[in-house]
């Protein structure tokens, strides 16, 4: 598969990988010299979107252009891990990314950089998702909770 074919998969299939991958699209377009790199934190973003339904090949395919193996754990990051896990609980629960990036504070785009690795985590919000035991689902509401 190719780098565009990858990336107009990307946009179709992913919303927390769409607008890299249309950013990516236009790079390869104009044989800039960062496609590599936008390719890989596209592919990267699109493997952390829960949302999107990947089937084996796909994965493969997304891993091979972020350069790892297919089934690799991404870097280890503690608070990176912590944010993606109750970032899936919370859309697990019908709640979208958007309002998980509201309660804690910061923009989408802020949200998304942290779960693709593009920006690190701040050791208060690092500490913050350390806090967090668990995501209870009511009918009317979800609600974080956190020890003291």
């Amino acid at each position: 598969m190719t780098d565009l074919d990858l990336m107009r998969l990307c946009a179709a299939r992913s919303t927390a990988a769409q607008r890299g991958a249309l950013d990516a699209i236009r790079a390869i377009r104009v044989d800039s010299p960062i496609i590599a790199r936008r390719v890989a934190r596209v592919a990267e973003a699109a493997l952390l979107d829960s949302a999107a339904d990947w089937s084996d090949d796909e994965r493969a395919w997304l891993a091979e252009a972020c350069a790892r193996p297919a089934g690799a754990p991404l870097a280890d990051d503690p608070p990176r891990d912590r944010l993606s896990a109750l970032v899936a609980t919370w859309e697990a629960a019908g709640e979208s990314q958007a309002a998980f990036a509201e309660l804690l504070g910061v923009d989408a785009r802020t949200l998304t950089r942290w779960l693709i690795g593009e920006l690190a985590i701040p050791g208060s919000r690092a500490r913050m998702l350390a806090r967090v035991l668990r995501i209870d689902q009511s009918p009317e509401r979800v609600t974080l909770v956190m020890t003291r």
